[in-house]
């Protein structure tokens, strides 16, 4: 009798854990933030072809793929969108959502990521989160702190949106300051609580 209870339990806990990994997923408004579908998803808005999503064996992933510049053409950092450029070159991934203003209005939305560079360089990875109106108006941008080094470390920009947000753009930038270019990021999430 007491096997079959510990059977029971074991089951209950399962579909629960089941049951709130799957809410967490859904509530993702991004798609592919694993890195699992390739670059499905995400667009290269300086030129195509800088990103992948794979592993090297120098970046020990955290689980699965993830997403780096396999080539860097790069464009200055001063003309980078929103963020203090501290010179050299950036790349960007970027994904566009289309959200419900009365959904999202006044909640707060958080972008993350685990992120890291390579050891002992100044090479950075920055997140960044922007909110549009119908007319394509900038309402709120928000930058996440730096990931440097060659540690994962979980990094995020919150904000709250502003009325008639309609549309979400999500930046995932690289700035390279020395040597070649080194910025890794998996686990991309948008949530609106």
């Amino acid at each position: 009798m007491e096997k079959s209870k510990l059977k029971v339990m074991a089951v209950a806990i399962a579909m629960v854990l089941f049951s709130a990994a799957g809410a967490v997923a859904q509530n993702n408004l991004l798609t592919n933030g694993d890195a699992s579908q390739g670059l499905r998803g995400w667009t290269e808005p300086l030129g195509g072809n800088e990103w992948e999503a794979t592993t090297i064996s120098e970046v020990p992933p955290i689980s699965g793929p993830y997403f780096y510049p396999k080539k860097f053409k790069g464009l200055r950092a001063s003309g980078a969108p929103d963020w203090k450029a501290r010179g050299g070159k950036y790349t960007q991934l970027m994904q566009t959502v289309s959200v419900s203003s009365s959904y999202v209005e006044g909640r707060t939305m958080t972008l993350s990521a685990d992120a890291r560079g390579w050891p002992g360089q100044d090479d950075a990875v920055i997140l960044q989160v922007r909110c549009f109106d119908s007319s394509n108006k900038l309402l709120a941008s928000k930058d996440s702190n730096y990931a440097q080094g060659g540690n994962w470390k979980k990094i995020k920009a919150s904000l709250v949106v502003p009325s008639g947000t309609v549309k979400v753009e999500v930046g995932l930038f690289v700035h390279q300051l020395q040597g070649s270019v080194d910025g890794y990021i998996d686990n991309v999430s948008l949530t609106v609580q």
